[in-house]
């Protein structure tokens, strides 16, 4: 709890340092969804499979901007030539032109890639890891800046 103004100046301060900070990063993450959005779209030839290949945020921005035909492509695909994967038109669409056999065949396979090539969560870098790590190197100099800081303050007195 603060106990004086200074301390409840700083305080309000950093919030609204922090509220600057998240602001800044989630417009930072909307511009890298954004370049992607438009990296996807802009190779005509890979356009027609979006959003397959992407990550849920990149997709979800894709399928927005999509026509309703656009975005019911696969299962048009399925009605006219079938599964994707094994060709059969016996089964339902499940998802992505595949019937749900294949498409749980390949989803279990590309989720199993998955697991077996990333990092345990442990492992992984965060974002607050690298700004743990920042403010720890910065430190030695930041305790510095403030030594310099007060000596200049009390010449000035």
């Amino acid at each position: 709890m603060p106990e004086n103004d200074n301390e409840i100046t700083d305080l309000v301060a950093k919030t609204e340092r922090d509220e600057d900070y998240k602001r800044r990063f989630a417009l930072a993450v909307a511009q890298m969804v954004e370049q992607k959005v438009q990296k996807a779209l802009g190779h005509q030839q890979s356009a027609v499979f979006q959003p397959f290949f992407q990550s849920k945020t990149v997709a979800n921005e894709i399928r927005r901007r999509q026509t309703v035909t656009e975005q019911r492509k696969w299962t048009l695909y399925f009605e006219e030539w079938g599964c994707m994967v094994c060709e059969t038109k016996k089964k339902g669409h499940h998802s992505l032109g595949m019937c749900s056999t294949c498409f749980n065949r390949i989803s279990t396979r590309l989720i199993s890639i998955i697991r077996a090539n990333t990092l345990a969560p442990q492992d992984q870098p965060t974002f607050m890891d690298t700004v743990r790590l920042a403010r720890e190197a910065l430190a030695p100099s930041i305790e510095v800046l403030q030594e310099e800081k007060t000596i200049v303050r009390r010449r000035k007195e």
